[in-house]
């Protein structure tokens, strides 16, 4: 019973995901948040974004590595 639960679980996240291709992005500038829009990417439950490594924000990460992402 608590394996159909967690599929069927798995299988609402998926279609939030598939539904929403577009998330807000966080991280820390200076000791401010800084938010961008970001391309979601999904393969089952793993999420990936995608970026230029000569971007600012790679910069950030590398500084302060805790982020905030939520879906649009």
């Amino acid at each position: 019973m608590i394996e159909t639960k967690n599929k069927q679980l798995e299988e609402q996240i998926e279609k939030v995901l598939h539904a929403n291709q577009i998330c807000s992005f966080a991280t820390v500038d200076n000791g401010k948040p800084k938010v961008r829009y970001m391309a979601l990417f999904h393969d089952g439950l793993t999420i990936n974004l995608a970026t230029n490594k000569k971007t600012d924000k790679v910069d950030e990460l590398k500084d302060n590595p805790y982020t905030h992402s939520s879906r649009l």
